[in-house]
């Protein structure tokens, strides 16, 4: 009479306790050659720490010419690169951009490496197929750290000199925005007056000093008009004044943000420095109020 197989498993009395099987079979089924690999392997931090391949010396000497060649690379590269392409293009566009040689050392020198560089080094696997470690390893490892800290102290630490001894010379494009867009959003606010003081009610002595500081700050963009107007109007009116300059800062914000967006008129760095004056100024306002309800 013929044993009858169970019918989860061979006839090994498996099929009842599935998880005990697989790792029976699991067991059997190991190639006898990962215990090989597995013995010939150190362990993981003598593998990652020790520097095996090369000395000292020689990984410090070897950090220290890579850290040269990459600094004179980009050097050749900045000192080299414009100019064949200042002869190629002859634009008149291509001529407003031409810095000199003694402007365009500051970016030549200014060449850090740092996180990615390292990030590439410690990607390298620390060991092959068969187990044995990856070889060089350790070296790319240390001469990537040399340079990340050649890169760093040297030039790092004399860039400030450099900025001085090149002597940059001030970009007045900025200032010019800047009273591009203080002017855009005086007007703007001097536009939309009228009718914001006609829905807050505001009396028209209010209305009429509020032009007035609008259009002085129109005459003299390098003082900005930040009267209190305690001293000549009464609280009332004060109140209506805070309210009034406080509602056209709204318009102003429009204004600025539409010149940006019209393009050539102002960058987002003189925008963000406007709205933040206007969110000072705002800020200014409303703790005013509070102190007056107080």
């Amino acid at each position: 009479m013929r044993a009858r197989a169970e019918p989860d498993g061979p006839a090994t009395g498996l099929g009842a306790h599935p998880a005990a099987g697989a790792r029976v079979l699991a067991a059997h089924h190991v190639p006898a050659e990962w215990d090989a690999v597995r013995a010939r392997r150190p362990p993981a931090a003598q593998r990652d720490a020790d520097l095996v391949s090369y000395s000292l010396v020689q990984a410090v000497c070897d950090a220290l010419l890579v850290a040269a060649a990459v600094i004179a690379t980009r050097l050749i590269w900045y000192y080299t690169v414009p100019y064949i392409i200042r002869g190629i293009d002859r634009r008149p566009q291509q001529r407003l951009r031409r810095v000199g040689a003694r402007h365009r050392f500051p970016s030549a020198w200014a060449g850090f490496r740092g996180g990615v560089s390292l990030a590439a080094a410690l990607a390298v696997p620390a060991t092959v197929v068969d187990g044995s470690r990856f070889p060089g390893r350790d070296l790319i490892v240390l001469v990537t750290f040399g340079v990340i800290l050649v890169t760093l102290l040297l030039q790092g630490l004399t860039l400030p000199a450099v900025l001085r001894w090149a002597r940059l010379p001030d970009d007045g494009t900025e200032a010019v925005e800047q009273q591009l867009a203080d002017r855009t959003a005086t007007q703007a606010g001097l536009a939309a007056l009228p009718d914001v003081a006609a829905r807050l009610e505001i009396s028209p002595a209010v209305a009429a000093r509020v032009r007035a500081e609008y259009e002085e700050h129109l005459r003299n963009l390098a003082d900005p008009a930040d009267h209190d107007a305690e001293d000549d109007i009464g609280r009332a009116d004060h109140d209506d004044y805070e309210r009034l300059r406080a509602t056209l800062l709204a318009h102003k914000r429009v204004a600025v943000v539409r010149l940006r967006d019209a393009g050539g008129g102002i960058d987002d760095i003189v925008l963000r420095r406007v709205q933040a004056r206007l969110d000072a100024e705002e800020a200014r306002l409303a703790a005013r109020a509070g102190l007056d309800d107080d």
